[in-house]
């Protein structure tokens, strides 16, 4: 209880006690209509940017970067059935909370949930009738789409290169291979042939016995 009413250390446990909180608000909101349904968003999406808070401190970086990523995911879940005409304009304030901390921390991995945020609150901002902060969304979330994409094809580049070195290395593997068979063939082409064992003519054995048992006796 006390972890949870933020009466604890403020470490990633309260943070974590703060998702569950945010969960739990944000299916008891599933089945309210209108600004019922707005209001109890509104509460699960404060526990969320209170953890955010936690996280993005100085104190706390860069060991708590994680938990961004956690708040992100957990916060999707809140504001999505927001992201429409006449609703979208309420979560402006937990997007770009939301989109700050990303850019902060500013890991790659991230990219595609930051575009994903970015046009997210272009449109909340659009539905706020704020068309430039609209642009400006739209805008980063372009900038970070084509970043992703310049890293994807650095990695296809990397791969390529590997393919290719290993493709090299197996011929010259294959090369070698082949070079030891040609050694041994010229090897047994130049190794001398056995003598062939000398015939013995039948009456010469013969006379060389019978000369034999005559010593014997």
């Amino acid at each position: 209880d006390d972890c949870a009413t933020s009466q604890g250390s403020q470490d990633q446990f309260l943070c974590r006690a703060k998702f569950v909180q945010a969960q739990v608000e944000c299916n008891n909101a599933k089945p309210l209509q209108g600004a019922d349904g707005v209001r109890r968003r509104r509460l699960a999406w404060g526990y969320v940017l209170d953890a955010l808070r936690i996280a993005t401190d100085e104190l706390n970086r860069p060991r708590y970067d994680f938990l961004v990523y956690n708040a992100a995911v957990v916060l999707w879940d809140i504001i999505y059935p927001l992201l429409r005409d006449g609703a979208a304009r309420y979560a402006v304030l937990p997007l770009q909370t939301l989109c700050d901390a990303l850019e902060e921390v500013d890991d790659e991995k991230d990219l595609d949930l930051r575009v994903r945020y970015q046009r997210a609150l272009g449109l909340c901002y659009d539905d706020a009738e704020e068309a430039s902060l609209a642009g400006q969304c739209l805008t980063k979330a372009k900038e970070l789409a084509q970043r992703r994409c310049t890293i994807a094809q650095e990695e296809v580049d990397a791969s390529t290169t590997s393919l290719e070195e290993a493709a090299q290395a197996l011929e010259a593997a294959k090369n070698a291979r082949l070079a030891l068979d040609d050694e041994d063939e010229v090897i047994d082409e130049e190794a001398p042939a056995p003598a062939p064992a000398a015939d013995v003519p039948e009456d010469d054995a013969t006379t060389a016995t019978e000369a034999t048992l005559d010593t014997a006796q």
